[in-house]
């Protein structure tokens, strides 16, 4: 989820970026227009069968940063396709949510594993869930942190990561009601637990961090978009919605006032769409603006770089409902898509 920050001043932009799994945030909102919609030549990823599910933007080389669902690594991108490892641990089975702290150089990975990756340890699946730590200009480690053992008798699948301010992490896991989070310190801990929390499948997925101090999550199976208090993390809030965004994967927050959410699909609904919103009154209610059908590709997250809007897809879905002994043998090439662009 990727976050942005602009400010306007004198016709100049400084950008900083700072989030995960998912988010992206614009300081000011003087005249934003988020336009999605567009049709470009796609990015190939020369690499076959990364399998990658989340998407982040290295500020400082301009490449992008994907883990792999598949071989449990990360890479860096450029906008020719080109693949370079990252981070490569052993310890990483199947990457999802990845955030960074652009302040502090840090990448933040989410590790899970349902039994589909290389490493995956097929008698024990959907019991690791995890958070690594690396620096963001070598993939060195700083730390490995265990949120499983948080909660060792349910399954779980750690999703979606947000960043906040003081450099805390935000975890989601998708098979368990439950936020993680992690403090600088690297020490563990369950955040926000509900009910509403519960589904079918998988629930919670995409986070995003507002600098108003609030998380706003997706919950996939349903659709519904939380508002979460970081002071009161018991204050959950239901975003109201006209229509519910089924499928709902990755968020980026493009500034305070408007999102896009990216949905694949879920509960025997496939949306395969991008969803731009917008609210006027800090996330107590959000209405959609535009919805961008893409093709039957499960689409995951998306990322901007510059002015521009991109969006994976790599048909993670056929990873994921493959048999093991077809694995081996998987050869599908993901790729970043760009379909819109933000104006300032």
């Amino acid at each position: 989820m990727n976050l942005i920050k602009k400010s306007i001043c004198s016709c100049v932009k400084n950008v900083v970026l700072a989030l995960g799994v998912v988010g992206a945030l614009i300081t000011q909102s003087m005249g934003v227009s988020v336009d999605i919609g567009q049709r470009h030549n796609p990015i190939s990823i020369q690499k076959k069968s990364i399998f990658p599910e989340s998407i982040w933007l290295n500020e400082s080389n301009g490449r992008f940063i994907v883990g792999s669902f598949f071989d449990g690594k990360v890479y860096e991108i450029d906008e020719k396709g080109s693949t370079s490892v990252l981070v490569d641990d052993v310890r990483l089975n199947s990457v999802l949510g990845i955030a960074v702290d652009q302040k502090r150089r840090r990448l933040y990975v989410a590790n899970s594993d349902i039994g589909v990756s290389m490493r995956s340890n097929f008698q024990h699946p959907k019991k690791l869930a995890a958070l690594g730590v690396y620096e963001l200009d070598t993939g060195k480690v700083i730390d490995y942190v265990d949120l499983g053992g948080l909660l060792p008798e349910t399954s779980h699948l750690a999703n979606g990561v947000a960043i906040d301010d003081m450099g805390n992490a935000y975890i989601t896991d998708s098979f368990s009601p439950v936020i993680y989070k992690v403090d600088l310190e690297g020490k563990a801990s369950i955040f926000s637990r509900s009910r509403e929390f519960e589904g079918t499948g998988i629930n919670l997925n995409g986070i995003a961090f507002h600098p108003d101090g609030y998380l706003l999550v997706i919950k996939k199976s349903d659709g519904v978009l939380f508002k979460v208090s970081i002071k009161n993390p018991k204050l959950i809030q239901r975003v109201n919605l006209s229509t519910k965004m089924v499928g709902g994967d990755g968020v980026l927050l493009v500034d305070n006032n408007h999102m896009l959410v990216v949905a694949n699909s879920a509960s025997g609904i496939k949306s395969n769409s991008v969803f731009s919103i917008t609210t006027d009154n800090s996330w107590d209610s959000a209405k959609i603006v535009k919805i961008h059908k893409l093709d039957d590709v499960y689409p995951t997250t998306a990322v901007i770089k510059g002015d521009d809007i991109y969006v994976i897809h790599t048909s993670l879905n056929r990873l994921i409902g493959s048999k093991k002994k077809d694995r081996a043998s998987l050869n599908y090439s993901g790729s970043i898509l760009k379909i819109g662009s933000v104006e300032y």
